[in-house]
């Protein structure tokens, strides 16, 4: 085996555990529905699509307590909770938001 896919197979096997926890949820969102978002640490990706519901990908930081996503189809907010009295040296969060091409 030539030895470039043996480093690019070492590093596939060490990434997850480098990786977070992965997300993968969805919840309805009407098409002018609207969506707040709070993650002290990482970054935040929109985009639009056809549907009428959420998808949220991405992965948490190792340090994050919960993902927390509460409202309605309406009104809907997502929250990466951290550990209280969290002041930086955090694990960042990537969340990918797909929308309604509407939605707020």
């Amino acid at each position: 085996m030539p030895k470039f896919l043996i480093i690019a197979a070492a590093f596939a096997l060490a990434w997850p555990a480098h990786a977070g926890k992965p997300i993968d949820e969805r919840r309805p969102l009407d098409a002018d529905g609207r969506v707040a978002v709070n993650n002290l640490a990482g970054e935040i990706k929109v985009s639009t699509w056809d549907r009428n519901e959420v998808a949220i990908t991405g992965t948490l930081g190792d340090d994050v307590e919960a993902l927390e996503i509460r409202g309605d189809a309406r009104n809907l907010q997502v929250l990466v909770r951290y550990p209280r009295n969290t002041r930086g040296g955090v694990d960042e969060t990537l969340l990918w938001l797909q929308v309604p091409g509407r939605a707020a």
